[in-house]
């Protein structure tokens, strides 16, 4: 007949398959095959579990997803068909008129299932195939909302600005001949250029005036000789430059069109040599930066400014801050499986035509 055994501890919980013939292990004599609507104690005893509260009943079948912030602050969050409601330890979160909150989801059933999900803070990222990577946010204890992702860039970029201005002209009168010539002063503030005729360095005001149409790039040869005539510039080195908008968050826009000069060598740029650039404003934006390439070459970071406007007195680009680029990582449907954050990088990967492929935020930038 069989023998009885007596067991004195459960602390092994139930033991897999593999280890039914297993005697020889210290954890068999400690565990069982089944231990079901059991809670084992710590000193290794197992009694029954209590009995389950009724809370609520859902509207259809769900999948559970956990969303904790803090130790108090711990959320189930029951995905539907299309649906999702919020549940706490307490019972389901309650609207306004008592009812359980219930908000419409991106999800079916079955895509919830599937979910990729990690949170930070009050963010949990998800991503699953057939959906554009979304995040949920939790901006209040009854307000929750989902937020497609959006991989475009914050700002539009900058245009740039051709204008017509003032010329404020300034005559010497003609009672000398030699040593005549025209130089010229242009003041970006009052958007005015200032011209005087020189003779002997007399001058002279006369009342006259006219428009001009400034580009909005210029080369302005303001290099003088010895008799304040201006030197000639040899203008041998085509130039490009781009602006983008930056706003109060410092999320910076794509590139602008280049505008296009050419201005002297590098190494042959004379003191009050300059090319001045103009742009629109952008609405949003707290600052612009300013690239700039030679010979269509990679562009490089030369300076940040508020104004819309900025002159080069030949500045050398730091290549190393490349200007930014926006691209749609997932076109046409092709949208992420997984999603994980790794060393402050949002991280999705493996979409239905690109399995094995994964993206990276840039660090510390999640994105939206």
């Amino acid at each position: 007949m069989p023998a009885s055994v007596l067991q004195g501890a459960f602390t092994a919980g139930e033991l897999a398959p593999s280890l039914a013939a297993r005697i020889d292990l210290e954890k068999y004599s400690k565990g069982c095959r089944l231990l079901k609507n059991f809670l084992v104690q710590p000193h290794g005893g197992a009694v029954k579990r209590p009995g389950f509260v009724l809370l609520d009943e859902l509207p259809g079948e769900a999948t559970l997803v956990p969303f904790v912030f803090s130790q108090s602050q711990a959320y189930c969050l029951v995905f539907g068909e299309k649906w999702l409601r919020i549940a706490t330890p307490e019972g389901f979160i309650l609207d306004g008129q008592g009812q359980p909150y219930h908000i419409a989801s991106p999800y079916t059933l079955a895509q919830a299932k599937e979910l990729s999900y990690v949170q930070s803070a009050d963010v949990l990222f998800l991503a699953v195939h057939g959906v554009r990577p979304t995040r949920l946010m939790r901006y209040g204890h009854t307000d929750w909302r989902f937020e497609a992702m959006n991989f475009a860039a914050p700002l539009s970029a900058p245009a740039w600005n051709t204008r017509t201005v003032t010329n404020n002209w300034s005559e010497y009168p003609l009672a000398y001949a030699k040593n005549t010539a025209y130089v010229s002063e242009y003041d970006p503030d009052t958007e005015s250029r200032y011209y005087y005729r020189i003779n002997e360095d007399l001058f002279r005001k006369v009342d006259k005036s006219n428009t001009q149409v400034v580009q909005n790039v210029q080369f302005i040869n303001g290099a003088r000789k010895s008799d304040d005539s201006v030197s000639p510039a040899q203008l041998v080195t085509p130039y490009s430059y781009y602006v983008t908008a930056v706003n109060s968050e410092g999320k910076e826009s794509g590139l602008s069109a280049p505008a296009n000069i050419t201005g002297p060598a590098a190494n042959n740029w004379q003191s009050g040599d300059y090319i001045q650039l103009y742009w629109h404003p952008v609405s949003g934006a707290a600052e612009y930066r300013v690239y700039k390439a030679s010979y269509s070459g990679r562009p490089g970071f030369v300076a940040s400014v508020t104004a819309t406007h900025w002159a080069d007195h030949n500045s050398s680009p730091s290549i190393t801050e490349g200007a930014p680029t926006y691209n749609e990582p997932f076109p046409a449907g092709d949208y992420p499986g997984a999603v994980c954050i790794f060393e402050q990088r949002l991280v999705f990967a493996s979409s239905p035509n690109r399995p094995q492929t994964i993206w990276l935020s840039k660090s510390g930038d999640y994105g939206k």
